[in-house]
């Protein structure tokens, strides 16, 4: 099953490129300001907006968010949720060499999550952040931010609020987005 990875490959087709992905972000900037004001003013909302990368790759892509992000987000804070001991993920210190534990700076009850992730080809993965996220609090509402949607090969029905790219991806490709150039490839995988 493909999956979005994080590195600095210089081949394979453009699919995304730093214009997009500063738009996109832009986009997503907005939509999160304008959920954030559709939320009540009254004590189900505590008005903090909590953003938070889902594993490794969701958090590379947070990070190349950010200065869109920061922006139009005044006070949000931003965080990294980790799936890697949810049952869903591999272990991040088998993969990465770090051990990685979920960290959100602020309490989640009452407040307004966005999750971040680098695809949605692995739909039990974000479950598995939804349940870490619901775990530390009940926030008034949960969005999803993708990098790369591909609808076919979803688990379980999760929509993304955004994504940066929808496509249908093939057993045959995969997809790298490389944090520092802002620029998503697909390449051919070798056999």
């Amino acid at each position: 099953m493909p999956s979005v990875k994080i590195s600095d490959k210089v081949n394979g087709r453009v699919i995304l490129d730093p214009a997009q992905f500063m738009q996109q972000s832009i986009e997503a900037a907005i939509l999160i300001n304008t959920h954030r004001k559709e939320l009540p003013a009254d004590s189900s909302y505590n008005g903090r907006v909590i953003i938070a990368g889902i594993g490794n790759n969701g958090e590379a892509v947070l990070d190349a968010m950010k200065p869109y992000l920061m922006e139009t987000l005044n006070g949000a804070v931003y965080g990294f949720v980790d799936t890697s001991l949810s049952g869903y993920h591999l272990v991040s210190e088998e993969v990465f060499g770090v051990d990685r534990t979920t960290h959100l700076p602020t309490d989640v009850d009452r407040s307004y999550a966005v999750l971040v992730a680098a695809d949605t080809f692995n739909s039990l993965t974000l479950l598995g952040a939804i349940k870490e996220l619901f775990a530390l609090g009940r926030p008034k509402r949960v969005d999803l931010v993708t990098l790369v949607n591909d609808p076919g090969r979803r688990v379980i029905p999760l929509h993304p609020n955004l994504s940066f790219l929808e496509t249908e991806i093939s057993d045959q490709h995969g997809v790298y987005f490389n944090a520092a150039s802002k620029i998503t490839r697909m390449y051919e995988n070798e056999h």
